[in-house]
């Protein structure tokens, strides 16, 4: 009896099950948020909603692409050297991909006033802010998966999630779109807070980046990003076809 309880707690410690449940509870979280959303909320706020969220993932794709496949490949099995200058180089290009939409978005945000459609226009008023608020809990992503710490990602992703559902129920009353908008917003903002207050985002590694790093990471990250950019965009076309007509 003791060997089998010894036992169940290695398997409940190994990153094989500890990264299986943090997607199942990620995916469980996530069915019940969209149920209480359908439920809740107008049919229109809902197929707005939902095609704000292909919009912003879509775009998303830009930086996750680009840097979470090419992080792992080049972080795992190297030397401590090594790492660090994997891990400040990703959070240089990181930081350069957010700063480069922030500014595209700029002039974005102005012609959102003359846009009707909600979804579009929220996307333009708060996609860069969504992508600031993000990035540490992004890069932290990237970090403890290269770490093979899949129990502190099940915790800062079971964050993440978990607070998004937690901010929505506590806000049913009067529900919209915008309220579920500022509810996204200030999930990734505790998510990200979390990741800096436990010291996951190794942000102090940002002064060990190098050019070679950079450029082995964009040489790689440049084919990824296409790769995964193409399948979204293939699964996401019938929401943008359904949309225009």
């Amino acid at each position: 009896m003791k060997s089998k309880i010894t036992f169940l707690l290695s398997l409940a410690k190994s990153k094989h099950v500890l990264s299986l449940t943090s997607n199942g509870i990620n995916a469980v979280i996530g069915v019940v948020t969209l149920s209480i959303l359908f439920r809740h909320l107008t049919r229109q706020d809902m197929g707005n909603w939902g095609f704000f969220l292909t919009i912003l993932l879509l775009v998303d794709t830009f930086r996750s692409g680009f840097l979470s496949t090419a992080f792992v490949k080049f972080y795992a099995g190297s030397t401590e050297e090594r790492k660090r200058e994997i891990i400040g180089s990703t959070w240089f290009i990181a930081i350069m991909i957010t700063l480069i939409f922030v500014i595209l978005n700029i002039p974005g945000y102005f012609v959102s006033g003359y846009i009707s459609d909600p979804s579009f226009k929220l996307f333009l008023q708060f996609f860069s802010i969504n992508y600031v608020l993000s990035l540490p809990f992004f890069v932290s992503n990237c970090i403890l998966q290269g770490k093979q710490r899949y129990d502190s990602l099940l915790f800062l992703n079971f964050a993440n999630q978990g607070c998004f559902l937690l901010l929505i129920i506590l806000n049913l009353k009067g529900i919209n779109i915008h309220t579920v908008l500022y509810c996204y917003l200030a999930a990734n903002f505790v998510s990200s807070s979390i990741a800096i207050f436990f010291k996951w985002t190794d942000i102090s590694m940002l002064k060990f980046k190098s050019k070679a790093a950079m450029l082995e990471i964009y040489n790689f990250g440049k084919y990824s990003v296409g790769t995964n950019l193409s399948a979204n965009l293939l699964g996401s076309i019938d929401s943008f076809i359904i949309k225009l007509f």
